[in-house]
């Protein structure tokens, strides 16, 4: 069985302006395409992490 699972990495500025892209319209477009396949995750990169 081949996983079709996409991987995307976005980087952002800010928590607040991927929050702003990422909002009720995205999640509902989201859901249309893809249904319940479809898994946000939102994680954010401080100094430490890149170090």
């Amino acid at each position: 069985m081949i996983d079709s699972r996409v991987i995307a990495v976005c980087i952002w500025q800010s928590e607040f302006c991927a929050k702003l892209f990422f909002d009720a319209d995205w999640y509902d477009k989201a859901g249309v395409l893809w249904g319940d396949r479809y898994q946000l995750r939102l994680e954010a990169i401080d100094e430490a992490a890149v170090a």
